[in-house]
């Protein structure tokens, strides 16, 4: 989840603001890689509000180093037993304001 400082106005007529962004990284433990599986971005803080785009998507796999936020998370992450995880999450299918993106 990741909160702007400022909402971002991303079209004038109606004026459209983007505030929030959720990410789905996905981390393969054994090779030290991630790929962004979809971001939505919300009108609100926080991932509420209207669900304005979406870049669904799937990113390329690409390596990160261990001593970056990501590889301490994933680090943390890679060490719990996967029977304790819990199940993936729905896809998220609501539609957005401007439709889906693939840049």
């Amino acid at each position: 989840m990741s909160n702007y400082n400022e909402p971002r106005r991303v079209r004038d007529n109606p004026p459209v603001y983007i505030a929030s962004s959720r990410v789905i990284n996905v981390v393969n433990c054994d090779t030290h890689q991630r790929a962004v599986f979809e971001r939505i971005y919300f009108s609100d803080y926080w991932g509420e509000g209207e669900a304005i785009a979406k870049r669904g998507a799937v990113g390329q796999w690409e390596s990160y180093p261990e001593e970056s936020l990501i590889g301490i998370v994933a680090g943390m992450t890679c060490q719990i037993k996967p029977e304790r995880l819990k199940p993936e999450p729905a896809k998220d299918t609501r539609p957005t304001l401007l439709g889906g993106f693939d840049a």
